[in-house]
């Protein structure tokens, strides 16, 4: 659930990919390290996590606190007019809503910034598909989950797909 930032994109060319050309394929990673990189994919993802989840804990946890310890609900979560009269309890998870709220923000706007990197990756490979083609391979780029809502346990998945095109008799003539 914590997720890195990619710092590297460096793969070498799969052994089956005979005929294409090394030179597209160094342009290709040139072109994908150039896009990942500089964006920082996922950038900022784990400290979002590594916030997030302590402050439920601490809003639950408060919460079920305040009741029991009268002492405390007085001193630190009630308001006071100016002659000291008590106006009524500020729970924790009010104090701390705009703390979450900021942590749903900056991982509403770290998921943004990934799909337009998605994006980018996609025009990068839509770009090179004739070339591809050439070599006898389809380049496609795949992605799961990675938008803000997906299923419970579920993993961003985001993957370059070589498929490798079937010759037909028409190719051969």
């Amino acid at each position: 659930f914590l997720t890195e930032a990619i710092t590297e994109f460096d793969p070498s060319k799969p052994i089956e990919m005979i005929n294409v050309d090394t030179v597209l394929w160094n342009n290709f990673v040139s072109q994908i390290r150039n896009t990942i990189l500089p964006k920082k994919l996922n950038y900022g993802l784990r400290c979002v996590f590594i916030t997030y989840f302590p402050l439920i804990f601490l809003i639950v946890g408060a919460s079920f606190l305040v009741p029991f310890v009268p002492t405390i609900c007085e001193y630190y979560y009630c308001r006071r007019d100016g002659g000291g009269k008590q106006e009524g309890p500020l729970y924790p998870a009010f104090i701390m809503t705009p703390l979450v709220l900021l942590c749903l923000f900056s991982y509403h706007r770290i998921i943004s910034k990934n799909q337009g990197v998605d994006r980018e990756i996609e025009r990068v490979c839509e770009g090179l598909q004739s070339q591809f083609q050439s070599g006898g391979y389809a380049i496609k780029y795949r992605t799961e989950y990675t938008g803000i809502c997906k299923p419970k346990g579920a993993a961003p998945a985001r993957v370059i797909v070589f498929l490798q095109q079937q010759q037909t008799d028409d190719d051969n003539v």
